[in-house]
């Protein structure tokens, strides 16, 4: 997931998989949290929305832009990257999207949003695609609505689309990526509804199209 998410331009932080004797890989994070022997603050969208644990139900993706228009250090930078993170996250089956998983950082001019972390697609209850953050009114995302709360971002339609494009255009080669990293057969057939339905499909032929337009031109 932390590949795909770089490739469809989400931040995320630096990170290896090994191979280890095991039957299972390892995969090391680098903490992004820290600057070699010194910590910089970091903080869940849970606190500066003032929620906690009793009163997180409701939450929408809306909320956020609220704090990064308010505290962030270049708002429309992480405007742009809660976006693509949301609709990743649509796209991927990454479910589990509360607040304590999109977190920021404290830099000298105020906030930054963090990288990308605990990004897993979601098997088991996938058919149900209900995620822990509201797209708007619904806890079910689609990719029109993921297209249409674009304004509310602030972003310029083009930057959307563009956004859009990308991650449609690094969805298609999910299972490339999955073999790469030494899945089996029946992990991938196990994963493959996560990124292979309606929505996901039907962004990846507009990517497609628009890549073969781009090159005809």
């Amino acid at each position: 997931m932390l590949d795909l998410a770089q490739q469809a331009g989400i931040e995320i932080t630096a990170f290896r998989v090994l191979n280890a004797k095991s039957d299972s890989p390892v995969l090391l994070v680098k903490r992004f949290d820290r600057d070699k022997t010194l910590r910089i603050p970091f903080m869940s969208a849970m606190t500066p929305l003032g929620r906690n644990e009793d009163n997180k139900e409701g939450t929408s993706y809306l909320e956020i832009p609220d704090v990064i228009n308010r505290e962030s250090a270049q708002p429309a930078q992480d405007r742009l990257g809660l976006c693509r993170r949301m609709t990743f996250n649509a796209m991927t089956g990454n479910i589990d999207d509360h607040l304590r998983n999109h977190g920021f950082l404290r830099v000298s001019q105020g906030l930054r949003l963090a990288p990308a972390y605990d990004l897993n697609p979601t098997t088991q209850l996938f058919i149900q695609r209900v995620h822990q953050l509201a797209f708007s009114q619904s806890v079910k995302p689609s990719l029109d609505t993921c297209h249409e709360l674009a304004e509310y971002f602030a972003l310029n339609q083009s930057v959307t689309d563009l956004a859009l494009q990308k991650i449609g255009k690094n969805l298609g080669n999910w299972q490339l990526t999955a073999k790469h990293h030494q899945l089996r057969s029946d992990e991938i057939k196990r994963m493959a509804p996560s990124f292979e339905h309606e929505d996901s499909q039907r962004l990846i032929v507009i990517a497609t199209k628009t890549i073969s337009r781009s090159r005809s031109s």
